[in-house]
């Protein structure tokens, strides 16, 4: 049997880092003035914010488990979601748009899109609801996932 996985990256994560450095800086330029501590904490704070969701949203990886296909952010793997083959109606390919934006997003009527970078994804039907996986491989994902609920 066919399996699948497959690693998109994104610069997300550098615009993130680069938030990040900032927000340092600032902290940096405000402990020189003099600032009060507590807006010197609240930068550092945000600082480590940025540097966390940067790691978390390096990349998108998007592969067969078995009985389930993961969708998994990284390195870090604090986001990630999980879809039993037996629940997928239907799939097709789609496109995201700026509504959309980019990460983890519930949009009433569209459904879930789990999306790193790019437009381009492959749209599962449910039994219950709509998931969309962006991916720069979305006709190798839906080849693939037409092949599995097929079986």
């Amino acid at each position: 049997m066919n399996t699948y996985n497959h690693t998109q990256r994104g610069p997300v994560h550098l615009i993130l880092y680069a938030i990040g450095l900032m927000f340092i800086a600032l902290a940096w330029s405000q402990a020189n003035l003099r600032s009060p501590l507590t807006a010197v904490v609240l930068l550092l704070l945000l600082a480590g914010l940025m540097i966390f969701l940067g790691l978390c949203f390096h990349h998108l990886t998007v592969r067969d488990e078995g009985v389930f296909l993961a969708v998994r952010y990284g390195p870090l793997p604090v986001f990630k979601y999980r879809i039993t083959y037996e629940s997928i109606v239907a799939v097709e390919t789609a496109h995201s748009d700026l509504l959309d934006g980019l990460g983890i997003h519930y949009l009433p009527g569209r459904g879930w899109i789990f999306n790193l970078w790019g437009k381009d994804c492959v749209k599962l039907e449910l039994r219950n609801k709509t998931v969309r996986i962006g991916s720069d491989d979305a006709k190798g994902l839906l080849l693939f996932l037409q092949n599995r609920i097929s079986s």
